[in-house]
């Protein structure tokens, strides 16, 4: 895993006001997923609905989805969290992270060396 990022930030529906998603590669083969989505007002629950990590970027290796810890909050206007993932040195990690807001959700795929 070489020390690496991606970022990226757009305006995306009605029900999401912005989102930003920054993904780091750190030593010893560790990815951060940085996530925050903003709503249009109090939303009943706001996140990351999915990410998916694939290995080489073909095989899945790790799945997580909004009702797993820390990957949405209810009842707020708001959501900012960061997700680790222990991959190993030298392997290259496509990351895909889905961000909801209601039953509204935006897709961005990036890789991680």
């Amino acid at each position: 895993l070489l020390a690496s990022s991606a970022f990226a930030a757009t305006k995306a529906s009605n029900q999401i006001l912005k989102h930003s998603i920054d993904i780091t590669a750190n030593k010893g083969g560790e990815i951060a997923i940085e996530v925050s989505v903003t709503g249009n007002g109090l939303m009943k629950q706001i996140g990351v609905e999915k990410i998916k990590i694939y290995e080489n970027g073909t095989t899945l290796v790790e799945s997580l989805n909004k009702d797993d810890s820390g990957m949405s909050k209810k009842n707020a206007t708001s959501y900012a969290n960061t997700i680790y993932f222990d991959g190993e040195t030298g392997t290259r990690y496509r990351v895909e992270v889905s961000v909801f807001a209601d039953s509204r959700s935006k897709t961005v795929t990036l890789t991680a060396k």
